[in-house]
C-alpha cells in the first residue's frame, strides 16, 4: 500500500512539474531570408507556439527599394503580430500632366505616389484590409509623448530634409528650384477596438511618420510649378487579439517588436544601392550604360559573411528609421548579447525580464527567472547600452 501511495505521489508531482514546465513561454528566432539574393535581411523573435511567414519586395522606388513584411500568428487563439518595414511615398494633389499618373511612380522624385491619408486613417485601413468584416472601429487609447522628445525627433528630420532631400532632388536636371516647408514628426502607440463576426477584438499599432511640403519648379517638358508632400513611415508593428486574450499576449508582442531588427549590413548596403541609383539619374550618366535592378545592386554591394546585429545606437534612444524606442518609453527592457558560431554575430536580445537563457540544442530562448536551467541552457550576459562607432567590418 505504501508503494502504491508513493507511485501516486510521484505521478502527481510529475504532472504538476509538467504543467509548470509547459506554462513557461519559450521563444524562437525567425530570420527573414530573401529568396532572390539568398541573404538574411533581418530577424525577429516569436513565441514558440506561433508560426511566421515573410514577404520581400524589391522595387525601383528610390527611397525604399526594399520592403519587408512579417506575419506571426497563433491561429488557435486568433492572435496575429505584423510588421511592415519603413516606406517613403509622395503625395501629389494636383497634376496637369496625365502621363505622371500612368504609373504609381513619380518620374520627378522617383518615389511611389500614394493617396494622402493621416496615420490614424492608415491604421483603420489596415484593420479593414486584414479584417474585412470589422465593424464599429474605435480608437480607445493613444500614448502621448513629451514635447522634448517630439522636438528632438523633429530636429533630426529637419536636418535630413534640408540636406538629403534637397541634394537628391537637385540631381534631376528638369528641376530648377526646390522649397521645403512644414516639416512634421508624429509617433503613434495606440489601440483600437472593433467587432468581427460577433467577437470583440483589440488591435495595437506602433509606428511613426514624418513629412514635409515641397514646391518644385519644373523646366521640361513645359515650365510649371508643382506642390506636393513627401512622407516617411518608419515601419508599422501591429498586434491583433480577442479582447479576452489581449493582456495575455501583450508582453509577447512587445518582445516581438523590440527584437525585430535588420541585419546591420542591410541598411548599409541599401544606402550604397540608393547612391548608385542617384548616379544613374544624374544628367551626366550615359544612357548607354545598363541600369541594374536594386536586388542585383544589393548582391553586388553586400559585404558577405555572417549576419551582424551590432547597434550604432541602443533601441531605447529615439532615432529616425527605428520605432522600437516607442514601446520602451513606458516598458523597461534589458538587453543581452547573443551570438552563434556559424549563424549570426552580435545579436541583441531585448526582454522585459531581468534574465535571458538560450538553449544551444533547441535554439530557444527563455526569460524565466530560474536557477535550475542546466546545459544546453546557457545564461546570456547583459549587453552594453551603446556600441559607439561599432561597425560590422571592424571585428573580422
Amino acid at each position: 500500500m505504501k508503494i502504491l501511495k508513493n507511485i501516486v505521489t510521484f505521478v502527481f508531482i510529475s504532472l504538476l512539474t509538467a504543467n509548470f514546465a509547459s506554462s513557461e513561454q519559450l521563444y524562437k528566432p525567425y530570420p527573414v531570408v530573401d529568396y532572390k539574393t539568398d541573404i538574411e535581411l533581418m530577424r525577429t523573435l516569436i513565441p514558440e507556439d506561433f508560426t511566421a511567414q515573410s514577404k520581400v519586395v524589391w522595387s525601383r522606388n528610390l527611397e525604399t527599394p526594399l520592403s519587408v513584411e512579417i506575419t506571426a500568428k497563433n491561429p488557435e487563439k486568433h492572435i496575429v503580430f505584423d510588421y511592415v518595414s519603413p516606406k517613403t511615398y509622395t503625395v501629389i494633389p494636383k497634376i496637369a500632366d496625365s502621363k505622371i499618373l500612368s504609373s504609381d511612380m513619380d518620374i520627378l522624385t522617383n518615389i511611389h505616389i500614394k493617396n494622402d491619408q493621416n496615420a490614424v486613417d492608415v491604421m483603420k485601413t489596415i484593420i479593414k484590409e486584414t479584417s474585412p468584416s470589422a465593424e464599429n472601429i474605435k480608437l480607445i487609447s493613444e500614448k502621448t509623448f513629451s514635447k522634448d522628445v517630439l522636438d528632438y525627433m523633429l530636429n533630426l528630420f529637419y536636418q535630413k530634409t534640408q540636406s538629403y532631400y534637397k541634394n537628391n532632388l537637385k540631381m534631376n536636371e528638369n528641376i530648377s528650384n526646390i522649397s521645403i516647408t512644414k516639416q512634421f514628426f508624429t509617433p503613434y502607440y495606440c489601440t483600437f477596438s472593433y467587432k468581427e463576426n460577433g467577437n470583440e477584438y483589440m488591435q495595437t499599432f506602433v509606428t511613426a511618420v514624418a513629412g514635409f511640403d515641397y514646391g518644385i519648379s519644373v523646366t521640361k517638358p513645359v515650365k510649371e510649378k508643382r506642390n506636393g508632400k513627401i512622407i516617411e513611415n518608419y515601419g508599422i508593428f501591429s498586434y491583433k487579439a480577442p479582447k479576452y486574450e489581449y493582456e495575455n499576449y501583450k508582453n509577447e508582442f512587445l518582445t516581438f517588436t523590440a527584437n525585430t531588427m535588420f541585419n546591420r549590413k542591410t541598411p548599409d548596403t541599401l544606402e550604397r544601392v540608393k547612391i548608385q541609383r542617384l548616379i544613374e539619374l544624374a544628367p551626366t550618366f550615359s544612357p548607354k550604360k545598363k541600369k541594374e535592378i536594386p536586388s542585383n545592386l544589393f548582391v553586388k554591394y553586400y559585404s558577405g559573411g555572417k549576419a551582424d546585429y551590432a547597434e550604432y545606437y541602443a533601441a531605447q534612444i529615439p532615432q529616425l528609421n527605428d520605432v522600437r524606442w516607442i514601446i520602451m518609453t513606458d516598458n523597461k527592457f534589458e538587453k543581452f548579447d547573443y551570438r552563434t558560431l556559424f549563424d549570426i554575430w552580435r545579436q541583441k536580445i531585448y526582454t522585459t525580464s531581468t534574465t535571458a537563457f538560450y538553449n544551444r540544442k533547441t535554439k530557444q530562448f527563455s526569460f524565466e527567472n530560474s536557477e535550475n536551467k542546466k546545459f544546453p541552457w546557457v545564461q546570456l550576459k547583459k549587453a552594453v547600452d551603446i556600441e559607439h562607432n561599432l561597425r560590422y567590418d571592424s571585428g573580422f
